[in-house]
């Protein structure tokens, strides 16, 4: 007697015939088969489903493409809409806009201190010696230390 979801006459394959019949990747029917009974084992002993067992396992499983059956994928998208509802009232969002905006006066800050390192560090560095000149370099890098420091003030909450 044939099993519900099996039509009578129907042959037993294995996960690689499944996906190729069904133009689906093989991970797919392994993951949609997992809470099937196999019909059969293939001709290399593993076990083996026919195709309108997996066909009925994919549509229980949501679709093709789906990571998980539809009514979960519905519920996660409820639940990142709910998180993104909250975080718009409590605040914690910005607009994209924004942060490029921070990001290019970022920018405009370093390359200022960058030419102004490249015109005044030479002069000061002539004649030195080794010890001087470490101590130059070290002053070069507080010196960009503090207006990477002084860009933290774009990302400080506003809204106080």
């Amino acid at each position: 007697m044939a099993k519900p979801t099996q039509a009578a006459g129907e042959v037993p394959l294995s996960v690689t015939k499944l996906a190729r019949i069904l133009k689906v990747g093989r991970e797919a029917i392994r993951a949609a088969m997992v809470n099937v009974t196999p019909a059969g084992t293939s001709e290399h002993g593993d076990p083996a489903w026919t195709e309108s067992q997996a066909r009925a396992a994919l549509e229980a499983a949501g679709s093709r493409a789906s990571s998980g059956p539809l009514k979960d994928q519905k519920l996660q998208e409820q639940i990142r809409q709910l998180k993104l509802l909250n975080d718009r009232k409590a605040g914690t969002l910005c607009e994209r806009a924004s942060v490029v905006a921070s990001f290019g006066r970022i920018s405009s800050r370093i390359a200022e201190a960058r030419t102004q390192s490249e015109s005044q560090a030479p002069v000061r560095m002539v004649g030195k010696d080794i010890a001087e000149l470490r101590e130059e370099v070290r002053r070069i890098w507080d010196d960009v230390g503090r207006v990477l420091a002084s860009c933290a003030s774009e990302f400080q909450d506003r809204s106080k």
